[in-house]
């Protein structure tokens, strides 16, 4: 299960690889804050699209994969990041 973050929009900014590149990185900071390092996300750039694997870290510090409540708690958690930084986008868990 993944996260797609599509139809990026904010006034004023082109959403090219570069930009994605950066708000992958800034929503991977802030899903290991949100939750205290115990998350972290990969990142994948599609056409004008993010797509992000989120990993539980268990006690042996291994990634292993989340359920599909944990992907919708924090596909929240990232909808409000974006909307708080005035981005507007369609976010899913697929």
């Amino acid at each position: 299960m993944v996260i797609m973050i599509s139809n990026l929009k904010k006034p004023g900014v082109d959403y090219d690889s570069t930009k994605l590149s950066q708000l992958g990185d800034m929503v991977s900071r802030r899903v290991r804050s949100d939750t205290n390092g115990g998350f972290t996300t990969k990142s994948r750039i599609g056409a004008r699209s993010l797509t992000i694997t989120l990993f539980r870290i268990n006690e042996s510090g291994k990634m292993v994969s989340t359920m599909k409540d944990e992907q919708t708690r924090l596909a929240g958690r990232i909808s409000s990041f974006l909307s708080g930084n005035g981005i507007s986008a369609d976010v899913r868990v697929q």
